[in-house]
């Protein structure tokens, strides 16, 4: 699923780039940034098809946590997965109930950003057939 539709968003460029050669040097060809959330939400609610979200947590004019909430509800099956400074448990926990995939905490050595990445590709392939199963005359 190296075709995979990623969409890394953060307020730092710096950590955008590191991020976008990271995915690029596992082979993942389908990447695209962006620095302000209120943007990625838009890109969202205009149908732009994302596999995958990275989204950092404290960025201006709208947190991560709300952009996970724009982000679920106007593409359930994206997999998204908040990558922050913020080391707080119950901010996790808050995010993964609001339907994060996973919660990395900055910085995220590559293998692991590439892994988590992976299995959130994963499952969001196994969820796409369990929906495709549900057509007509499915049990």
């Amino acid at each position: 699923m190296r075709e995979a539709r990623i969409l890394v968003v953060d307020d730092d460029p710096d950590y955008l780039e590191v991020l976008a050669v990271t995915l690029a040097g596992a082979g993942f060809d389908r990447v695209a940034t962006e620095i302000d959330a209120l943007k990625a939400a838009g890109r969202i609610d205009a149908g732009e098809p994302v596999d995958v979200a990275l989204i950092d947590l404290t960025m201006p004019e709208m947190d991560g946590a709300e952009l996970l909430e724009c982000i679920q509800n106007a593409s359930p099956s994206t997999e998204c997965i908040m990558v922050t400074a913020v080391n707080k448990a119950h901010t996790a926990v808050t995010c993964i109930k609001k339907g994060a995939y996973d919660y990395l905490v900055k910085p995220v050595p590559g293998e692991k950003l590439v892994a988590t990445v992976q299995r959130a590709l994963e499952r969001k392939r196994q969820l796409d057939i369990l929906e495709l199963g549900k057509g007509p005359g499915s049990l």
